[in-house]
């Protein structure tokens, strides 16, 4: 189980993109079962269209009865596993 942080207002660029690799690295280094609990700062469908759950095989496991873990201006999802 690991928890993450990646930096607001960057996206997928620079020191995100950095973490990403480091965190997939990881995960595929691995053969045991893995849980990245991370403050994303990237909204679901963000990270899915990175592609970056396909390289480490993963799946987004969020909150069913919440419409947002950020409730700062608009209300967004960031927070998931």
């Amino acid at each position: 189980m690991v928890a993450a942080y990646l930096r607001p207002g960057l996206g997928l660029t620079g020191d995100n993109l950095r973490r990403l690799q480091s965190l997939g690295a990881m995960v595929g280094a691995t053969t045991h079962p893995w849980l990245i609990y991370a403050d994303w700062n990237l909204v679901p469908e963000e990270l899915e269209a990175s592609h970056w759950l396909d390289l480490v095989h993963g799946t987004i496991l969020q909150p069913q009865a919440t419409t947002g873990t950020c409730l700062q201006g608009q209300v967004r999802m960031l927070d998931y596993l």
